[in-house]
């Protein structure tokens, strides 16, 4: 006589809901609007010696994709790229977007970046 037994499988907890980050104040001063990538980004490392990261997230401020992640020791400034694509490289839609500044995981600032769809 066969017997059967039951299996118990343990359910695995649901997969965390990815939080939106803080957005820093926006520096209005400057919106980057582009239709074809790459958006182009100047960067100036002011605050020193650190590391700096600048993560682009969309309108609700959650990641796209991180474009710079540098250890910076001198203070020279630098163009940085975004091609318009998000961390697995799938191109984004045409919209807001802003890309973060980041220096020793603290935020510094933000800016805004307008995809605008293509011209016919």
């Amino acid at each position: 006589m066969a017997t059967s037994s039951s299996r118990h499988s343990k359910a695995l907890p649901p997969a965390p809901t990815p939080k939106p980050l803080p957005l820093p104040p926006l520096d209005t001063a400057q919106a980057i609007e582009f239709t074809a990538p790459p958006a182009n980004i100047y960067v100036t490392f002011a605050d020193g010696p650190g590391t700096y990261l600048l993560r682009v997230v969309d309108s609700r401020a959650m990641p796209v994709r991180t474009i710079y992640d540098h250890h910076v020791v001198s203070e020279d400034d630098a163009w940085v790229e975004w091609d318009g694509k998000d961390e697995q490289g799938r191109d984004v839609p045409p919209g807001q977007y802003y890309v973060v500044f980041y220096k020793d995981g603290k935020a510094l600032k933000s800016l805004s970046l307008i995809r605008r769809p293509p011209q016919p």
